[in-house]
């Protein structure tokens, strides 16, 4: 037995979860199918479940951005703001 998808049972389940979304499940569809087999303690199959739905969503997110006119993300106004512990502390200091 391997580790990751390598593993038999985890990637049967990353293939449900796959196969369900493409078959019009949603999102919140398999995240409710994952919550029961977390409440069962089925560790494995979770983790496929999870893989298919983190890779399933990561590639949702591509293709909004792929199918979005550029002309549409080049007037977005995006501001990140980044701090962390020590630059706060610097700040308070001075």
């Amino acid at each position: 037995m391997g580790s990751g998808l390598l593993n038999d049972i985890i990637n049967e389940y990353f293939g449900i979860a796959l196969f369900e979304l493409e078959n019009g499940a949603s999102f919140n569809e398999i995240e409710e199918m994952l919550s029961h087999y977390e409440r069962a303690e089925l560790y494995l199959e979770c983790e496929g479940i999870k893989l298919g739905l983190e890779w399933a969503k990561f590639f949702h997110l591509v293709n909004i951005v792929r199918l979005t006119n550029r002309k549409e993300l080049n007037n977005l106004k995006i501001k990140i703001n980044v701090t962390n512990e020590r630059n706060e502390k610097d700040s308070i200091n001075n």
